[in-house]
């Protein structure tokens, strides 16, 4: 009678080492697949904010190029005789040039910072 109490509680032993040992499987395995699936989750959140920010910089390159048409037009349409207000709206043009001029570098390396990143993924 003791040597069955004796096999029952070596089996109860071996089958909770054997859950145990599932079990620290499954949590190891589920941590993996979620750390791959927020790695991938996080990939595409950045891809997509890196696509938002050359977004939103075409977006002001446009903005600028069409003020600076519209202020080119003025000044030739109204052939500004008055010095100091010339000077005013050519140093608006300008200002108005360097912006884009920023915003074509900050484009450039966003683009750039785009393909290392895709680069990084193939």
């Amino acid at each position: 009678m003791a040597s069955e109490e004796f096999e029952c509680v070596s089996c109860q032993d071996s089958f909770q080492d054997t859950l145990d040992t599932v079990t620290g499987f499954m949590e190891k395995y589920g941590k993996a697949v979620n750390q791959t699936y927020q790695d991938e989750i996080d990939s595409k959140v950045h891809q997509s904010q890196n696509m938002g920010e050359i977004v939103g910089n075409f977006a002001a390159i446009s903005y600028q190029i069409s003020y600076l048409k519209t202020l080119q037009n003025t000044l030739i349409t109204q052939r500004i005789n008055d010095n100091e207000l010339t000077q005013r709206a050519l140093a608006e043009f300008e200002k108005n040039l360097n912006q884009v001029s920023n915003d074509l570098d900050e484009l450039k390396q966003k683009i750039r910072e785009l393909r290392l990143f895709l680069s990084k993924k193939a």
